[in-house]
């Protein structure tokens, strides 16, 4: 069973592509900032809905965050104007979480090559150990 933010996202984008803001999957994963495969788990209950689309959805269409969280008041933010300037603000905050996940990217990244390096570092430290063992042993019954 889907869960009700669930049922609020699909019904934000029937609500978009009624209103002509989207045309389809595509439109609306490329604009949200998450992939059309995503939206297919999503919609399909195989995975939950992340911030990041959740924020843009508020912050490009004007649907109500309330709404879109917790089911509190309409689909549509009344006062959509003194929440944010203009359109461009939107496209800043949704460039700026986009360059945010590609910095959060490139820190995983670093981070992994670190971890693979360390552990080839781990694996030529046992190796040396196992080599001084197999001399210490040798050396013993000499």
């Amino acid at each position: 069973m889907a869960s009700e933010l669930t049922i609020r996202f699909k019904e934000a984008y029937d609500y978009l592509l009624s209103m002509g803001e989207v045309t389809g999957y595509k439109d609306f994963a490329t604009k949200i900032g998450i992939s059309t495969s995503m939206i297919t788990e999503i919609f399909k209950g195989r995975s939950n809905v992340g911030a990041t689309a959740l924020q843009n959805i508020v912050l490009i269409f004007k649907i109500d965050g309330n709404w879109l969280l917790a089911g509190i008041g309409e689909i549509t933010q009344n006062n959509a104007a003194e929440q944010l300037n203009s359109p461009s603000e939107a496209k800043k905050v949704l460039l700026n979480t986009q360059k945010d996940e590609s910095i959060l990217y490139k820190i995983y990244k670093e981070k992994d090559e670190e971890v693979g390096n360390l552990k080839e570092y781990i694996g030529r430290l046992k190796a040396y150990i196992e080599f001084l063992e197999n001399k210490k042993q040798k050396e013993e019954i000499e």
